[in-house]
């Protein structure tokens, strides 16, 4: 059980994933991270909790109107510092840019793996996401058309419990992408305040950072948010419902 959060809007969305990062810190409680983009990259994870992590204004605003959040319950590698610090989220790489948080846990690792020729850089089954997903954004134009056709590759042959929330780069028009396993054993909602959305594990954020809440995001769907407010849903996979009991 992990604490996700991903904001896109016009307005800076740094301190609000800060804020939201409190909000599911019961979620997990071996790291946390924050990863914000504004043409450059930054990055901020560390193992420990949000406010010893979070402990300067530099790490609270930061540059940019579209970001990740996250909050780890270690389930996949060792529990020592020096390997909560290797897995903690977000995960991203540079080329092309893509950064992942996910809740979580995938169990055909070995088998994703094969789907790409980029190796794995920790243990945690956060990389089953993101390097496939890389592989088939990588060299193309990104497009709403070109998002669901890879989340649809990728969930076909995932087996496991995830919501994902994917942020990427299209040069003026960045994205923020959500997944959902079919069967919705881990939760993701959407609310929205001003022009800005947010997409995170529980409802209990939007009250933090006064968002509206606006909906449950069903199983086995594709959630595609840009900068102008602009959102693309799709079901890909639809399974009976089949929740998480926490």
């Amino acid at each position: 059980m992990c604490g996700i959060v991903g904001i896109i809007g016009g307005k800076p969305a740094s301190r609000l994933i800060y804020h939201s990062l409190f909000s599911v810190q019961h979620r997990g409680q071996s790291s946390a991270g924050m990863i914000m983009y504004d043409d450059n990259i930054h990055v901020i994870k560390e193992p420990g909790l949000v406010r010893e992590i979070f402990n300067e204004e530099k790490k609270i605003d930061v540059p940019g109107n579209v970001g990740l959040g996250h909050t780890r319950y270690s389930t996949a590698g060792m529990d020592d510092i020096k390997s909560l610090k290797r897995n903690a989220q977000p995960e991203y790489l540079v080329n092309p840019f893509l950064a992942v948080v996910h809740n979580g846990n995938i169990f055909n690792c070995s088998e994703m793996y094969k789907l790409t020729k980029r190796k794995p850089r920790n243990d945690c089954d956060v990389q089953c996401l993101l390097l496939p997903m890389a592989d088939m954004l990588y060299k193309k134009e990104l497009s709403v058309d070109l998002i669901f056709e890879s989340c649809k590759t990728l969930m076909t042959k995932l087996k496991g419990a995830y919501s994902a929330l994917f942020l990427s780069d299209s040069g003026e028009n960045p994205y923020i992408f959500a997944m959902t396993d079919p069967y919705k054993i881990r939760p993701l909602v959407l609310g929205k305040s001003n022009g800005m959305y947010c997409l995170t594990s529980e409802t209990r954020v939007f009250k933090k950072i006064n968002f509206e809440y606006v909906k449950d995001i069903p199983g086995g769907s594709v959630v595609i948010i840009d900068t102008k407010g602009n959102i693309f849903e799709k079901q890909i996979i639809k399974r009976k419902p089949k929740p998480c009991m926490f």
